[in-house]
């Protein structure tokens, strides 16, 4: 049986955009964990506290939660975390080992169960798309 004229398109446009939707709710979440607020110690040179070990790093001047977004690759492929000028703490905050003071934010945003649950909704209502 064939398929309608353009099916394939119409498919595949679809799957695009839950993709999208879903990869722009990851970057919301995890924008939204970097606006928590530390309970580590109060630094005389930094404006708020600091996060404690375990958890996500907590929003000094802005520029790592700034440049959280996501963007279209090619069709159905989408990154997601720090692409709109990370700053240099974007790098060693996730790859640096919490004895040395990292914190890994985006690896622990992809990986929590909440997260997931509010990227397949996004994806199950299809609105949106990267940023």
């Amino acid at each position: 049986m064939p398929l309608y004229p353009g099916a394939l398109e119409r498919i595949t446009m679809d799957v695009d955009m839950r993709i999208g939707a879903a990869a722009a709710e990851g970057a919301s979440v995890t924008k939204a964990h970097l606006d928590e607020p530390g309970v580590g110690i109060h630094w005389l040179h930094l404006p708020h506290r600091s996060s404690a070990p375990g958890q996500y790093p907590a929003r000094q001047f802005g520029p790592l939660q700034d440049s959280i977004g996501s963007e279209r690759v090619v069709v159905a492929t989408y990154h997601v975390g720090s692409i709109h000028n990370p700053p240099p703490e974007a790098h060693y905050m996730e790859f640096k080992p919490v004895s040395l003071g990292g914190r890994p934010w985006l690896s622990r945003s992809m990986e929590d169960a909440q997260t997931h649950l509010r990227m397949n909704q996004a994806a199950a209502r299809g609105v949106g798309g990267g940023e």
